[in-house]
């Protein structure tokens, strides 16, 4: 076997994987948006019960040490925040904690 021999069978073989690859993606992305519907309704996440990272009254905060310090100040009986557009147990995220595992995406959380 020789070498072009060998990329052009690799490159066959790419072409084969590509549709399982795409495949692969999709479903990746279709898990994670079904297990974030699963924690906010396992965890009853209500958009009132998030404290947000930006808004109106909010200031802009680069690192997460820095919203965690402004929670301290003005602290809420909310059981969540938001950390780029991800939501996170409050306690988790005081302790500098972001688990992914134990988070949703913000858009799963209703309004």
């Amino acid at each position: 076997m020789t070498l072009h021999d060998t990329e052009r069978e690799l490159a066959e073989i790419k072409d084969k994987l590509k549709p399982l690859v795409e495949r692969e993606a999709v479903l990746q992305r279709l898990q994670r948006h079904l297990l974030d519907v699963r924690w906010v309704a396992a965890n009853k996440v209500t958009r009132d019960d998030v404290e947000m990272s930006e808004g109106d009254d909010i200031p802009y905060f680069s690192q997460t040490s820095t919203f965690v310090e402004w929670m301290k100040k003005h602290p809420t009986n909310k059981r969540f925040v938001e950390w780029n557009s991800r939501v996170y147990f409050k306690s988790d995220f005081l302790q500098g904690g972001l688990p992914y595992d134990s988070s949703a995406g913000l858009s799963e959380v209703p309004e």
